[in-house]
């Protein structure tokens, strides 16, 4: 079964002729001009235990990079590692190869220029096995590593060692640091889980009275587990480095090593993996993300400011390009839900009210981090909301996610006309009218929130529990409105 994305809907000929000459009939050849529902038949295939033989996008020109959202959702599914993804493409700029290659860590790319002959391009699609068999020999160890990690049996690390070792030995032109990378990243994976263990003894140890034999004999426990458990981060870091003298350009040596240097309490190393993650990968908003998380626990704030900035534009550019709609909705929520608990740790009523806290204190950089934000999370939500829909209800979905991001940010005027728009695509909607009751509230309009309260309750279908709109309705009553604001989030 081969995939063919055309989102133009401009059927190319001369591909489908040069496929049908390798023995695919129009049967095998799907065509898909929404990645989304490409997705979503490609995991109904894989289901039902059809492979997929091939993935062709067809590129139209720099810039279009409407089919990473397939890359970026089948690339971290092992059932998708051994399917070759096919630029098509008349665009002969490197910089469309690094847009995509960056999402393709484990997904074999290929580059098929439209101005090939027929000739030319039913050789290359010809040989594909033969293109991709190195990438197998990766991806069967990476496999294999991870069905150990998942069995958490240790005992079969030095098989892998001698396995990965012949295959080094017998295999020629085999890139060796990639299963060094491995063989560190097994390692330290089971650190880790060693770890969790000694930490849980640590805790019972701490709570025990001292100078007794049932003291004596968890310590003991304790001193075992780690005597067996510390030599894996010493192999762990040993082996990383190996593979990162080897080439320092490969992303998962130069990300585990990040990830050891912070177990470590390395922060200055684990910096700058991140920094060369960052060179590497302009555009990975996770990178900046974890870079300013180092330097806020630093008390660095201006350089975290910086990186969390940087990650926030990344990420709502990925969000906006369509490569993931709800990657922008729970980067909001979470945003919101961590601006909540530092509000009321705070006991400040709102993002305007900083007043109460102090200038330098971590409370106050990042609420200004979280406000600063917001209205680029709002106009990204915004422009998700335009995204034409036949389903008036999603767009009444969308409406209400821009209107609590506007009422956890403390825009209630704003949130009160967003919820308005809501409640006109999706009238009936009892979550849309709770949210604009609590709104109304909020403002103090209460006569105007009882009313949207009573429309909720006259149109919940088990969508609420009716003990939160009992409890919205006391609220009310009482015109509680700190009430109000401790049960939403």
């Amino acid at each position: 079964m081969i995939f063919l994305l055309d989102p133009y809907k401009q059927t190319n000929f001369k591909m489908r002729q040069c496929l049908k000459s390798i023995g695919y009939d129009d049967k095998s050849i799907i065509d898909f001009s929404d990645p989304q529902i490409a997705i979503e038949k490609a995991h109904h295939e894989l289901d039902l235990g059809n492979p997929i033989k091939m993935i062709i996008a067809d590129i139209y020109f720099k810039g279009d990079y409407t089919s990473l959202k397939i890359l970026k959702e089948f690339d971290p599914y092992p059932a998708f590692w051994k399917t070759p993804f096919v630029l098509y493409t008349n665009e002969t700029d490197k910089s469309v190869i690094e847009q995509y290659s960056r999402f393709a860590k484990h997904i074999p790319l290929l580059y098929i220029l439209k101005t090939n002959n027929d000739a030319t391009i039913t050789k290359i699609l010809s040989n594909l096995s033969k293109t991709i068999e190195k990438n197998i020999i990766y991806i069967d160890a990476e496999l294999k590593v991870r069905d150990i990690i998942e069995h958490g049996d240790a005992e079969m690390i030095p098989g892998v060692i001698t396995d990965f070792g012949k295959i080094k030995w017998e295999k020629k032109g085999i890139q060796g640091y990639r299963l060094d990378a491995l063989v560190g990243e097994l390692y330290f994976e089971f650190w880790k889980k060693g770890n969790k263990k000694v930490k849980e003894i640590e805790g019972r140890l701490s709570s025990m009275p001292r100078e007794t034999s049932a003291y004596d004999k968890v310590r003991a426990e304790l001193t075992e587990e780690g005597k067996k458990n510390n030599p894996f981060l010493k192999m762990a870091e040993d082996t990383l480095i190996t593979a990162y003298n080897d080439n320092p350009d490969f992303w998962k040596t130069n990300y585990i090593l990040y990830e050891l240097s912070i177990e470590k309490g390395d922060y200055r190393t684990a910096k700058g993996y991140l920094m060369h993650l960052i060179k590497m990968f302009p555009e990975e908003f996770n990178y900046s993300y974890q870079l300013g998380r180092i330097y806020a626990m630093e008390n660095e704030y201006n350089k975290a400011m910086e990186y969390f900035e940087d990650a926030s534009k990344k990420a709502l550019g990925e969000g906006l390009a369509g490569i993931s709609e709800e990657d922008i909705i729970d980067i909001t929520n979470e945003s919101m839900k961590m601006a909540h608990k530092i509000l009321v740790k705070s006991n400040a009523s709102d993002f305007t009210d900083l007043k109460k806290i102090k200038e330098d204190s971590e409370e106050h950089f990042l609420l200004n981090i979280i406000k600063k934000n917001n209205a680029q999370v709002r106009t990204a939500l915004y422009q998700l909301s335009k995204k034409p829909v036949e389903d008036k209800a999603l767009h009444g979905d969308y409406q209400n996610k821009i209107a609590v991001t506007y009422r956890r940010s403390g825009d209630h005027v704003m949130a009160m006309n967003t919820y308005q728009e809501a409640i006109k695509l999706d009238p009936e909607n009892p979550i849309i009218r709770l949210n604009y009751a609590a709104c109304l509230a909020l403002l103090k309009l209460f006569d105007q929130a009882m009313t949207e309260t009573l429309k909720a309750k006259e149109y919940n279908r088990d969508d609420i529990d009716e003990n939160v709109i009992k409890k919205v309705i006391s609220l009310i009553e009482d015109k509680d409105v700190d009430g109000i604001k401790r049960i939403l989030v």
